[in-house]
């Protein structure tokens, strides 16, 4: 197929702007104590009994990473917690809660999770960004050139009905 037309291309651009938007992203570190799902309400309370302390100490001011990697059932405990960035909607919608209501820094209370209980710790934010043309102009031109291949073979049945 074609490559489109500069005109083209923009106004394929302008008119799927989710399409070359970077979602917000977070750094999140987190000391998970984990419960199996199939577990009883008394061993998840157990897990929140132990989280709870944790969170006290972070606030006194020790160490995240030296509690994360202490006390962490999770693989990132030997990375200090540390998840990495993360697009925002990855986690769980309880996670995702407590943390759009932190600002870089905070710590969560224990935040219920599927593998038990989470605290969160919020290390950074970087806000989404909407790619320039020029920028996602390669990714742009292939999106285009499939879907105005699936418009053209859709046209195609149609006639042909």
């Amino acid at each position: 197929m074609d490559e489109p037309s500069e005109a083209l291309l923009k106004s394929y651009y302008e008119a799927n702007p989710e399409t070359f938007t970077e979602p917000r992203q977070r750094r999140v570190s987190l000391i998970l104590f984990q419960v199996d799902p199939s577990s009883t309400q008394e061993v998840r309370e157990q897990a929140l009994a132990e989280a709870e302390p944790i969170v006290v100490r972070l606030d006194a001011g020790e160490d995240f990473a030296m509690l994360a990697e202490a006390f962490s059932d999770d693989d990132t405990a030997e990375n200090g917690g540390s998840m990495g960035w993360l697009h925002e909607g990855l986690l769980n919608d309880q996670a995702e809660s407590a943390l759009n209501e932190m600002a870089a820094g905070e710590i969560s209370a224990p935040v219920r999770v599927l593998e038990g209980y989470a605290i969160l710790r919020l290390d950074e934010t970087r806000e989404s960004v909407k790619h320039t043309l020029d920028y996602v102009r390669e990714r742009a031109t292939d999106l285009w050139q499939r879907d105005e291949g699936e418009r053209q073979w859709q046209a195609l049945i149609d006639s042909l009905r």
